[in-house]
């Protein structure tokens, strides 16, 4: 009986399992429908993408067979230029290596040269051999990656043989591989083989794996103001957009966590060196004694200092990546694409500080006249207390002028300025300001709240994140496009300090850092509650 009991319950196991197999079995079916039709439509945006720019031997379409081969040939010679980065590594007739830049504002590379046994009839075996390349080496998903070797293939038709813009633009040890007959990519076929040197343009990024990450706005202003005479151009631009937006809010959040990491890791090594040192104090005042316990100490607080110098340089770089992601999300919201063009507007914008003087001069008698008032009108009376951040752009409008420090063009709003109105006061009274782009005429102000003279200044779906000043104290404060007041934080925050926007939620991190938990306060996206781990 209790066999039987044993024999009918192994067979309901197994119906269960079985059960369960044929609902993956299913569910896996389904996935398959689902990648079958995204490979479709992706095929066919890369077919109309590249049907009128490159001239083909053939315009056989390719298997899936032929089509996984083609990005295998790529991700096999990442893999074995991600292992000998400066050798020069081959597989299936494709030549890879790879230079860093040692160069300030300077880019990297890695080359793909085609050498006489590379045997491409179509450009999209080319785009497939890039995309797994680029897959493999910088971790993209297939769509992005597919993208981005668009990109690249674009950007090196448009400088074939244009050495000039990579001396002007690349590493010269990178240049120095480069072949100006070769360099980039010919728009027929017979040009390919043994004559085409790809290069894609590589910057840092310590968010990557291998640190290294493709160079998306150097692919993004080149290759854009050509795209739009492709078919789909536009289409293909606005992905390319949304996919450099989707990869800001993602190295946001990533950074910060990895940032935070970091700060834990050094406030551990220095508490942890703290009590070495301590106890070696101690031990010191009878080093016969306790000469074998201070030599292990001092051997532990060598290898601590050390781990402290690693931990110091990866908190630099992490910072200057987050201040790059600062940057490059506000250049997206001022429609810069090149990241050149974007420093030299923001240096074209600052205004050297004017000479301070004991006595500030104020004529009362003759008021200035609203026109004849110029930008450097607006700085020339310094205010007693110092302003860290300077108030140097002027815009004139019907109302007055308005001394502003920072500006966004907002679809459907305006152009939104932070600053104040002439004549200048003391205190400052610091507001927001819209703009109309058309006429300069002053929209509206923010009434009713006063600003911190040196407030960030951001803005994410709709709304304005400013740091404001309330009987003497300052919190973080969220203001919609009519420039009324929506929240208020319930706590106070230090006013030196950025604002990091992530999905759901405000970071205020302190200039200023002490190491400890306090240098970032986080914030309820929608309603600016306090968040806590």
């Amino acid at each position: 009986m209790e066999t039987f009991k044993k024999f009918g319950s192994l067979i309901l196991f197994l119906s269960f399992l079985l059960g369960i197999e044929n609902l993956d079995a299913q569910k896996k079916n389904k996935k398959l429908d689902i990648k079958k039709e995204e490979k479709a439509i992706r095929r066919k945006k890369l077919q109309k993408l590249n049907k009128e720019s490159f001239q083909n031997r053939t315009n056989v379409k390719a298997d899936e067979k032929t089509r996984l081969r083609d990005v295998g040939i790529g991700k096999t010679l990442s893999q074995k230029v991600t292992k000998n980065p400066t050798d020069l590594s081959d597989h299936m007739g494709i030549e890879g290596t790879r230079k860093e830049s040692d160069e300030e504002s300077k880019f990297g590379g890695d080359i793909l040269s085609l050498t006489e046994k590379a045997n491409f009839g179509h450009i999209n075996a080319i785009v497939r051999v890039v995309s797994g390349y680029v897959m493999d080496s910088f971790n993209y998903n297939q769509e992005d990656s597919e993208l981005l070797a668009l990109y690249i293939v674009y950007y090196n038709l448009k400088h074939r043989k244009n050495i000039e813009y990579m001396e002007a633009n690349f590493d010269k040890d990178l240049v120095s591989k480069l072949e100006k007959e070769r360099v980039g990519i010919p728009d027929k076929f017979e040009g390919w083989q043994g004559q085409t040197q790809i290069l894609l343009p590589i910057e840092k990024n310590v968010l990557k794996g291998g640190g290294l990450d493709i160079a998306t706005y150097e692919l993004e202003d080149q290759v854009n103001p050509d795209i739009d005479a492709q078919k789909d151009g536009a289409v293909n631009k606005k992905r390319f957009a949304n996919l450099q937006v989707k990869k800001i809010k993602e190295e946001k959040k990533e950074s910060l966590e990895k940032f935070d990491e970091i700060l834990k890791r050094e406030k551990e090594l220095q508490d942890k060196k703290k009590s070495l040192e301590d106890e070696l104090a101690e031990l010191m005042k009878d080093p016969e004694k306790n000469k074998a316990r201070i030599a292990q100490l001092q051997a532990e607080l060598k290898k601590v200092d050390s781990e402290l110098n690693e931990v110091t340089l990866a908190k630099k770089d992490m910072e200057e990546k987050m201040s790059q992601i600062g940057r490059r999300e506000e250049m997206r919201k001022m429609g810069f694409t090149s990241e050149k063009e974007f420093l030299a507007y923001q240096a074209s914008q600052k205004k050297s500080e004017p000479e301070k003087k004991d006595t500030p001069v104020v004529k009362k008698d003759n008021p200035p006249v609203v026109e004849e008032v110029k930008v450097e009108e607006v700085v020339e009376v310094p205010p007693p207390k110092k302003i860290t951040k300077k108030y140097d752009i002027s815009f004139h409008t019907r109302s007055g002028i308005i001394a502003g420090r920072e500006s966004l063009k907002i679809p459907g709003v305006g152009i939104v300025v932070i600053g104040y109105k002439l004549p200048y006061k003391n205190p400052l009274e610091i507001s927001l300001f819209v703009v109309s782009s058309g006429d300069m005429n002053l929209v509206k102000e923010s009434e009713g709240v006063k600003l911190h003279e040196d407030s960030p200044f951001q803005y994410s779906e709709g709304k304005f994140y400013v740091f404001e000043e309330l009987a003497e104290k300052v919190y973080l404060s969220q203001i919609n496009e009519q420039m009324e007041l929506e929240y208020r934080s319930s706590v106070e925050i230090d006013p030196d300090s950025t604002i990091m926007i992530l999905e759901n939620a405000i970071h205020v991190i302190k200039n200023n850092r002490t190491d400890s938990p306090s240098d970032t306060q986080k914030f309820n996206k929608k309603d600016l509650t306090p968040l806590t781990e």
